[in-house]
C-alpha cells in the first residue's frame, strides 16, 4: 500500500510564486522575533547569542527546502 504524501501534493498545486511570498512573510516575522528577543534580552542585561550562520542548508528544491524548513 502506497502512503499519500499530502505535503507534497499541496505544494504540488501552490505557484511558486505565492511560495516565495509565504517564506517570505516567515523571514520577516522571525526577524521581527529575533529584534524582540534581542532588546528583551539586553534589557535584562543578558547578552543575546550571536546570529548564527546557516551555511550548508541549501537544498536542491522547493519540496525538500519546505521540509528541512518545517523541521527547523
Amino acid at each position: 500500500m502506497q502512503e499519500h504524501d499530502e505535503g507534497a501534493s499541496t505544494l504540488s498545486t501552490v505557484t511558486p510564486a505565492t511560495i516565495k511570498n509565504a517564506f517570505t512573510e516567515i523571514m520577516n516575522d522571525e526577524a521581527a522575533h529575533v529584534t524582540f528577543f534581542q532588546k528583551a534580552l539586553t534589557q535584562a542585561k543578558a547578552s543575546p547569542r550571536p546570529k548564527p550562520t546557516f551555511k550548508g542548508l541549501a537544498q536542491a528544491n522547493q519540496r525538500d527546502f519546505a521540509t528541512m524548513s518545517r523541521t527547523l
